[in-house]
């Protein structure tokens, strides 16, 4: 699909990118009602790391475009998410206060790191740094400016609607 339609990301004529998330949509819709399926992720999460950080090497020392890349993009990206959903389920499947919070702080997390991403590669980029330096730095950021982003968002009434909060309690 990749060769027949380029990825455009736009709304209605990006047909591979629209069969790549329409497949994982549904695939998480039937995870989260299958409990068996949470457990065998929990049982083979060492081995989906052990993929994904595989996958990510080959990633880096290959030249991109290609069958094979895209295989090892989607080995990459199944595998991670059976290992970070496996180790979500083993290590975080409690309640508690923080994850409460975590889970309030999802979708403006999502909503920022995208552009948070695009801001801080388009800065990284004069420094060409290589993968193996400029990643961690990227991601560090990401997670450090995006959850930020949510602290300060989630104390200010008038953002949090556009950020999809529900109003603040009051203390």
């Amino acid at each position: 699909l990749f060769d027949l339609y380029p990825v455009t990301h736009a709304l209605i004529d990006d047909g591979f990118v629209h069969v790549e998330y329409l497949g994982m949509f549904v695939m998480g819709a039937v995870f989260v009602t299958a409990q068996s399926m949470w457990a065998r992720m929990a049982s083979l999460r060492w081995f989906g790391l052990a993929i994904a950080l595989g996958s990510w090497v080959v990633l880096v020392l290959m030249r991109p475009g290609g069958v094979l890349a895209h295989g090892v993009v989607a080995a990459f990206q199944w595998s991670a998410l059976v290992a970070v959903f496996g180790f979500g389920w083993v290590h975080l499947n409690r309640d508690s206060p923080f994850r409460s919070q975590l889970n309030e702080a999802v979708f403006p997390v999502y909503v920022l790191h995208q552009t948070i991403i695009v801001l801080g590669s388009h800065l990284l980029r004069p420094l060409q740094l290589r993968p193996l330096v400029e990643a961690p730095i990227l991601i560090a950021a990401t997670f450090v400016l995006a959850y930020s982003g949510y602290a300060l968002i989630r104390r200010r009434a008038r953002l949090r609607r556009w950020f999809g909060l529900r109003k603040a309690l009051p203390v």
